[in-house]
């Protein structure tokens, strides 16, 4: 399917019908061609793209409801109500749904320009640290691993777009979380971003098969 083929969107809570128009007027300016009518749930975004900003588009209205659902006040009180965030996650987002395969259990996975290796742990001894981490990446060797014994779909996905998020911040960066680094607020944010994003893929799973026609 294409992008254009989603006609409604859930976004924690709340369907949202979404409308996909040619008309760029629509719109408040040319740099902001996607709208959201909250007391309707209308999603309306500018159609004659390519269909990754489209997807993008998409995502950057879902992060900006969702942050303020979460009350993510490091986000919000960002640059431009955090609106520059939410593209930046957008865009990282996107990305990492065209450059991987959508499955549990991969032995790969694209992150930006970096290809990390993933190890799915049985015992926690194979984790190789002092404390019970679920997710731990190794920056230098581009690696993951992630424990999983007794741990559910939900929660393997979570972790796992939590270390990402991680390589996010490294690398783009984030400026509001980056200014965070290494503190247990960072860590509460990362874990915020990781169930919308877990939350939002799971309610709307034909994302995960889109067609893009660039």
């Amino acid at each position: 399917m294409h992008i254009t083929d989603l006609k409604t969107w859930k976004i924690l809570d709340t369907v949202y019908d979404v409308v996909w128009l040619d008309d760029p007027t629509a719109f408040s300016s040319p740099h902001r061609l996607e709208k959201v009518d909250l007391f309707e749930c209308k999603i309306s975004i500018f159609k004659k793209r390519k269909e990754s900003n489209l997807s993008r588009s998409l995502w950057k209205i879902t992060y900006g409801i969702a942050v303020r659902e979460f009350d993510i006040s490091e986000i919000i009180l960002s640059e431009n109500n955090g609106e520059r965030v939410c593209s930046q996650l957008a865009m990282l987002t996107n990305r990492m749904l065209i450059d991987n395969k959508f499955e549990l259990y991969l032995d790969k996975w694209k992150v930006l320009d970096s290809i990390f290796s993933l190890q799915w742990c049985q015992h926690w001894e194979e984790m190789n640290c002092d404390q019970k981490l679920v997710g731990l990446t190794d920056f230098n060797k581009t690696s993951m691993k992630i424990y999983k014994d007794s741990r559910s779909e939900p929660e393997l996905w979570e972790t796992l777009f939590h270390e990402t998020i991680h390589v996010w911040i490294k690398k783009m960066p984030i400026k509001p979380l980056e200014a965070l680094d290494d503190t247990n607020e960072q860590e509460v944010i990362i874990d915020q971003i990781g169930v919308i994003m877990n939350t939002i893929i799971q309610d709307n799973p034909s994302i995960t098969e889109l067609k893009y026609l660039d």
